[in-house]
């Protein structure tokens, strides 16, 4: 899920490209090349950790995020929400999803919801401009009252 630049010893149309990691081996990953706008997947490679620097890390397992910047009124609720990116029950992570007419799959994040509203999803999938890192504060209720 982490988003790498790709770099100079792989081939020239790969070179400088963002990509989102989709598998690990022992000295190289598999990666899916993006568009420029980090949305559609346009290719595929396995270049050697060497070859790739990492740029993100909103879209790794496990990473804490913030929803935010949606601007439709059917999305519109999430904003604000924070929660964690976990793997699609069906399509693993990271998900692409093929939309009607569109030639090349989207990449996008299965996101689980901290506090959901009560007639709202719990996990949402959500494309990486609107995710942003949340650092979290991990005293509780009672130690930050505990500190006053």
């Amino acid at each position: 899920g982490d988003l790498v630049r790709l770099g100079p010893e792989l081939l020239p149309e790969h070179r400088g490209q963002t990509a989102v990691v989709t598998q690990l081996a022992d000295a190289h990953c598999t990666v899916a090349i993006l568009d420029s706008d980090l949305r559609k997947v346009v290719g595929e490679c396995w270049p050697n950790f060497t070859d790739v620097a990492v740029e993100s890390r909103v879209g790794r397992l496990g990473s804490s995020v913030l929803v935010q910047g949606l601007k439709s009124s059917r999305t519109q609720w999430c904003n604000g929400l924070s929660g964690f990116v976990v793997a699609h029950p069906k399509q693993g992570h990271p998900c692409f999803i093929q939309k009607p007419g569109s030639e090349h799959p989207t990449l996008v994040f299965c996101v689980k919801l901290d506090s959901p509203p009560p007639e709202g999803q719990r996990q949402v999938l959500m494309d990486v401009k609107f995710l942003m890192p949340f650092q979290r504060d991990h005293c509780s209720k009672e130690t930050r009252t505990q500190k006053k």
